[in-house]
């Protein structure tokens, strides 16, 4: 069955804290192991925004997510790297910075 790639499934964690978020993206990926859609995220008492985000598996590092805030910045980081956590907790401040301005 055909899907259009452009086509992404919006999905909304309303007051919701970081750990959530991770949880969710790390089920949705586990879940199909090539997918993309879309978080619109508020963190308790922060807004932060829309989320694209894109996950596929590497046969060496595992699970590979990348985020896109919704004004461009981006960044792509290993489920399995210990730096991940920080990673996704760094494209929340920098969405919530651009939220701001």
């Amino acid at each position: 069955m055909y899907q259009d790639i452009n086509q992404r499934p919006l999905y909304r964690l309303q007051d919701s804290s970081v750990d959530e978020l991770i949880a969710f993206i790390e089920s949705k990926c586990k879940e199909r192991s090539r997918c993309k859609f879309t978080v619109n995220f508020n963190r308790k008492g922060y807004q932060s925004g829309f989320f694209n985000i894109s996950c596929y598996s590497d046969y060496y590092k595992g699970y590979i997510v990348s985020i896109n805030t919704q004004n461009g910045s981006h960044g792509k980081c290993c489920i399995n790297d210990p730096e991940y956590r920080e990673y996704v907790y760094k494209m929340v401040k920098i969405s919530e910075s651009e939220y701001h301005y």
